[in-house]
């Protein structure tokens, strides 16, 4: 490459002395230029075009006469134009990432298409720009807002219909004071938190753990107060994952707190997510509720002919803190996204300004 620099100089010579271009500005701008067409990221018209106003009065066929463009691309790069790219290139996709990340959580609960415009606008922008572009650091921003737009929607979607939702949700259901666990649960079917009587608690030495078919643990017990016997219809069972044995040990949420008297009370999924996530929804399944309450029938009641419908609930002491609790793991999720998508987009970054081949060797030095 050095060869090949040096025959280049020598032919540009005769230029140099008639004072076509001034003797400071000729390294510099010879190496600019050849960046520019030894980049693959454009046609060679577009890169003929922005190197135009970097020749002067160079003759453009011998510069584009350089046996490996490349070399000639990456002998331009140094750390200081590289840094100034991460500067251009990282900022306005980390920023849209982590705007569309706030965005989604707090507005897609109450202005769904609003959210779904917003984002659309930025995935339609960025392919305008890399049709209408051609400079290459315009081309590589284009690139880069299209993959934070994408990365951005579906990442707040994630967290919102895992976390979120279930806040807003619990928020804005109906709540049901001084309930009695003996009376029917069709009567507060739109609940979304209850609270129980003076009385009532979870019998934990009536509990069962129902082996599901994921693998993990289902726990239901029933809730109870003073006035039901052991034989008594039960209409409301606390429940949880992996926190019981399989008989008995009932230690999900707060049961084993006597001033716990509040239960939220486990939304079926259809009626919070969409219907192509209701099948994928967190937490124990209908069926494997049913199961272990079948299962807790017939090891501890003698009335296992006689079931209504049972509502299943988490039986907590302050409601509020389990809300917030959503809202605090969203948080967090979206933190370690905005950081492993900060990580992605240095990494993109480097492999559109210093190559597959450059980057793959600096890698190679620090495994080694």
């Amino acid at each position: 490459m050095v060869r090949v620099l040096a025959q280049v100089l020598r032919k540009q010579t005769p230029h140099i002395e008639a004072g076509l271009v001034h003797q400071a500005s000729w390294p510099r701008q010879y190496l600019q230029t050849t960046a520019i067409l030894a980049s693959e990221a454009m046609d060679l018209e577009a890169r003929e075009h922005e190197a135009r106003p970097l020749l002067g009065n160079f003759d453009n066929n011998k510069l584009a006469t350089v046996a490996s463009k490349q070399e000639a691309y990456l002998a331009s790069v140094n750390a200081r134009n590289f840094g100034w790219h991460l500067l251009m290139l990282i900022p306005a996709p980390q920023i849209l990432f982590m705007g569309l990340l706030f965005f989604v959580n707090r507005f897609l609960y109450w202005h769904s298409l609003i959210v779904i415009f917003f984002a659309a606008s930025f995935v339609l922008v960025s392919l305008w720009a890399m049709q209408n572009y051609k400079q290459m650091w315009r081309q590589r921003l284009a690139k880069l807002t299209l993959m934070a737009a994408a990365c951005g929607l579906l990442t707040g979607c994630s967290i919102y219909y895992s976390c979120t939702i279930y806040y807003f949700h619990y928020k804005h259901a109906s709540t049901y004071a001084s309930v009695v666990p003996s009376q029917s649960a069709e009567s507060i079917l739109d609940a979304g938190i209850v609270s129980f009587a003076v009385g009532s608690m979870v019998d934990r030495s009536r509990s069962v753990g129902f082996q599901s078919s994921a693998g993990f643990l289902v726990c239901v017990a029933p809730i109870v107060d003073g006035s039901m016997s052991p034989g008594s219809l039960t209409n409301f069972y606390a429940y949880g994952i992996n926190c019981c044995s399989h008989r008995g040990n009932f230690n999900c949420d707060d049961a084993r707190n006597p001033s716990a008297h509040h239960g939220m009370l486990l939304p079926d999924p259809s009626d919070v997510l969409p219907p192509l996530l209701a099948d994928i929804s967190m937490g124990p399944s209908a069926d494997d509720l049913q199961s272990a309450v079948k299962l807790q029938q017939a090891a501890y009641s003698r009335t296992t002919e006689r079931q209504g419908k049972q509502t299943f609930v988490q039986y907590v002491a302050d409601p509020l803190k389990v809300q917030v609790a959503y809202i605090d793991s969203a948080v967090v999720a979206g933190l370690i996204c905005s950081v492993l998508f900060f990580m992605g987009l240095c990494f993109s970054v480097s492999l559109m300004v210093l190559g597959t081949k450059t980057v793959g060797s600096l890698l190679g030095r620090l495994v080694v």
